[in-house]
């Protein structure tokens, strides 16, 4: 059986999946994958965020919709970027990142987004 454990090694899709989990899954199958999250905020009532220790779930209209991974996820993207990657190295796969409340990338396949702490994210 896969767990948490495991999936925390997930490769980054942007745009698909990360943490083991596609866009699209439903609440259900999110939680037999990764078991109880240790917080839930109801955002809205179509929108929830489920919290785990180094994934976060959001979900709408019980669809999940966006993953953030941080801390000790160490998946990448196919590219290598990965927590840890500096914004130099981000910007030289995916260009000049775009800020939006986050730093996002303007070119396909969109769908990621990056914070950095001193350069690094």
């Amino acid at each position: 059986m896969t767990t948490s454990g495991n999936l925390l090694n997930a490769p980054i899709l942007p745009n698909k999946s990360a943490a083991g989990v596609k866009l699209g899954t439903i609440t259900k199958t999110v939680q037999k994958l990764w078991g109880n999250p240790l917080r839930i905020e109801q955002i809205r009532p179509d929108y929830v965020r489920w919290e785990y220790q180094d994934v976060v779930f959001f979900f709408e209209r019980d669809k999940l919709t966006q993953i953030w991974v941080r801390e000790l996820y160490d998946g990448q993207t196919k590219e290598g970027i990965r927590l840890g990657s500096t914004r130099a190295e981000v910007e030289a796969i995916y260009g000049e990142l775009e800020w939006d409340g986050t730093w996002l990338i303007n070119i396909p396949p969109f769908g990621i987004g990056f914070d950095f702490v001193d350069d690094l994210m």
